[in-house]
């Protein structure tokens, strides 16, 4: 798609684009776009709205945030290490699944995001636990 960043004509590759494909319904909207080249020489402008989307959603996130998340929300994508699972297995029956989750690493300029659900679910359970309360719990090891 071609847009027109304050008169000047750039180019926004169509893997670029978030949410949508590029059709003619894109006329005439306005889009938040991150520029990825820009060559004056060759009068040579890309941009990414993918990009803008994911850095935009990313700077209302910090290290330590729990949050709850399905898998892929307007093309924001986070790792979830497998040992950082609670009570399962990662298998496909965690397609579509909503999981608690805390961030362990937020990187902008690597559009990286890390998140654990074992650490979200231990501190919303620990939350509930003041010191002397009596609780009924099951015994893992014997010894």
């Amino acid at each position: 798609a071609i847009c027109l960043v304050d008169g000047l004509r750039a180019f926004l590759p169509g893997s670029h684009l978030t949410g949508q494909l590029p059709t003619e319904d894109l006329i005439g909207q306005t889009l938040p776009l991150k520029f990825l080249e820009v060559n004056q020489e060759a009068n040579k402008l890309v941009v990414s709205n993918r990009r803008a989307v994911v850095e935009e959603q990313m700077s209302d996130l910090s290290r330590g945030d729990i949050i709850t998340a399905i898998c892929l929300v307007d093309g924001l994508r986070a790792f979830l290490p497998g040992s950082h699972l609670t009570g399962q297995l990662p298998t496909e029956d965690l397609i579509g699944q909503t999981l608690p989750l805390k961030f362990l690493e937020v990187n902008q300029e690597a559009n990286k995001l890390v998140v654990s659900n074992r650490r979200a679910v231990v501190e919303e359970q620990m939350s509930d636990l003041s010191r002397g309360d009596i609780i009924t719990a099951i015994c893992l090891v014997d010894g």
